[in-house]
């Protein structure tokens, strides 16, 4: 139970960097719904998502 918690809160802690990384690019690029590619820890390449529901869609996505 407890390692199960510990890992929740890791991923919670993923998807807040992964959010503020994504933001970052996406301001970098000045617009909105450019398609640049952000090479993540995890070795996967992912599109810039136009909202946040997109994003944590891709996030649990790459996480299954």
């Amino acid at each position: 139970m407890m390692k199960s918690g510990f890992k929740a809160i890791l991923s919670a802690v993923d998807l807040i960097l992964l959010l503020f990384s994504m933001k970052i690019q996406n301001n970098a690029a000045g617009a909105k719904e450019s398609k640049i590619y952000n090479l993540v820890d995890i070795k996967t390449y992912i599109p810039i998502a136009p909202n946040n529901e997109e994003l944590i869609n891709l996030f649990f996505l790459i996480n299954k």
